[in-house]
């Protein structure tokens, strides 16, 4: 009786002892062509009914540079001829059918799969894409040369994500590299380590930066040397009605509501008065003489005012109606003068304050915590020299940063300035990046915050928390997909939304000197 024992040791199976002859190897490699051909022959059958997206691969990269120095020498696949005689066989990268219908199909899993490629000679680096790892580039005059807008940016992002990191990298590499000018507003402290037996220092996180670019670092504390003058010709040049919008801006803003018809006509009478009397010992007028104009009683109250005849009438209104009209609006500038917000803009600008230089930083840090109402002033009354003497013509692209955004936007009438900023950025030649942690902040303030939201042309989103992130939905258009990965984002990533584009997700990268200059996240006070 047959048996299924299995062979003694030493014994090899019969079927393992088989050799393939050769009959076999040539079957074998016969199957081999034969898919080989059958492959090749799919291919170029289904590029023949599906043609190709028209967009040319990649040229391999030449042996030398254009400056004479050697170069990355093109790999065997890159070679012109290997794609050829790939292309004839079926192996070719090009070869494989692409894949459509499915994925545009899936367009809503895949929100940064179609993104188009950002890069631009004339933009400045800020990263790389996190899904293809192509270099991401942005400026607003790099967006301009593709005929779109790219004059202002919304750069958002809770606390440690990275958000103060990218602002700072960017106005190095825009700088340093592309020859920018900056216009900065710092109103974050940070304390600066010092050298062993002396105290640290505190200041805003951009004053390093403004010192190592070569630029003016304009620092105002309580009881400081630095003054700004509101009635100084420079930061109006020379208008009497943006002198006169400038005091009305700051007026209202102390006041908390509009002037009265009556209080801006005895404003500009006064003004008008002071610019045309006797000027005082430092040269221009200031607050203090509008001031002490404005109270000051006049010796004859029924004396008529002059300056409302009409056809040979007499005038309706006394001089001492003007001083009735005038004299909350000197109330109101007692404050600046000798009230809680003296000692910022109560005298003659001091020399140290440079308003033509290419980089400036002006540090609100050192009163932002203990005199908040002087920030706003002090950024209306230098956002004025953005519409006149920073933005002459000739001077190239310049960037204007805005840090904590809701400072700025919280006045109308600074809120309007920035609006003009963004509205002729073209013109002017300027960009705007308006940054701040939560939307929630921007939003919650008047006309002016809810405008540049909607009105922004680029949104930069760090991580978010899910309340947060679902604002951003609400507002921004940001779709489920992309509100989920908002809470999702490690440090230094962000997502970029353009409108009418997908958004992108952006892993922001820092070099050398960047990570010194951006190391704040442990020196916050």
């Amino acid at each position: 009786m047959a048996t299924n024992a299995p062979p003694a040791r030493g014994e090899v199976a019969r079927h393992a002892r088989r050799r393939p002859g050769s009959v076999t190897r040539a079957a074998r490699a016969l199957d081999a062509a034969w898919d080989s051909l059958a492959s090749a022959l799919a291919a170029a059958a289904f590029r023949r009914r599906e043609p190709a997206d028209g967009v040319p691969p990649r040229a391999p990269l030449p042996t030398t540079s254009a400056e004479g120095g050697a170069s990355l020498r093109p790999a065997a696949e890159e070679h012109p001829r290997s794609r050829r005689v790939g292309g004839l066989v079926g192996y070719s990268r090009d070869a494989v059918p692409p894949i459509r219908s499915d994925l545009y199909a899936l367009k809503p899993l895949f929100p940064y799969a179609h993104a188009r490629a950002w890069d631009s000679p004339r933009g400045v680096p800020v990263g790389h894409d996190a899904v293809t790892g192509e270099p991401v580039r942005h400026s607003g005059r790099a967006w301009f040369d593709q005929g779109r807008s790219g004059s202002s940016t919304l750069v958002m992002g809770s606390k440690f994500a990275g958000k103060s990191a990218l602002l700072k990298s960017y106005l190095v590499r825009a700088v340093a590299e592309h020859g920018f000018r900056a216009w900065v507003y710092d109103t974050r402290a940070v304390t600066v380590p010092a050298a062993p037996g002396t105290p640290a220092v505190t200041e805003g996180e951009f004053c390093a930066f403004g010192r190592e670019a070569g630029g003016a670092v304009h620092r105002f504390t309580p009881g400081g040397p630095l003054r700004l003058n509101l009635l100084d010709e420079r930061l109006h040049g020379g208008d009497p009605a943006g002198r006169e919008g400038l005091v009305r801006s700051v007026l209202q803003f102390l006041a908390g509501r509009r002037l009265t018809p009556q209080e801006g006509f005895a404003l500009r009478v006064q003004l008008e008065r002071l610019q045309s009397g006797q000027p005082p010992e430092g040269g221009q007028p200031t607050v203090v003489d509008l001031r002490a104009l404005l109270l000051s009683a006049p010796a004859d109250p029924a004396q008529p005012f002059e300056g409302t005849a009409v056809a040979g009438r007499s005038a309706t209104i006394t001089e001492g109606d003007l001083h009735a009209w005038g004299r909350d609006l000197g109330l109101l500038l007692d404050r600046l003068v000798r009230g809680d917000l003296a000692g910022f803009v109560d005298g003659p600008t001091s020399p140290e304050l440079d308003l033509d230089a290419d980089v400036v930083v002006w540090d609100l840090s050192g009163v932002q915590g203990s005199h908040p109402d002087v920030v706003p002033v002090l950024m209306a009354a230098s956002s004025a020299l953005v519409l006149s003497a920073w933005t002459a013509a000739g001077r190239g692209w310049g960037v204007v940063v805005v840090d904590e955004l809701w400072n700025a936007v919280r006045v109308p009438e600074l809120g309007a300035v920035v609006q003009e900023v963004v509205k002729k950025a073209r013109t002017l030649g300027v960009e705007f990046l308006g940054a701040t942690q939560h939307l929630t902040d921007v939003l919650g303030a008047q006309g002016p915050g809810r405008a540049f939201v909607h009105d922004a042309d680029v949104v930069v989103s760090f991580r978010q928390e899910p309340v947060n992130a679902r604002v951003l939905g609400e507002q921004l258009g940001f779709s489920d997909v992309e509100v989920s990965a908002l809470q999702r984002l490690g440090a230094h990533q962000a997502l970029w939304k353009v409108p009418g584009e997908p958004a992108r997700a952006v892993q922001h990268v820092l070099h050398g000197a960047e990570r010194r200059l951006t190391d704040t996240a442990q020196r916050l006070t």
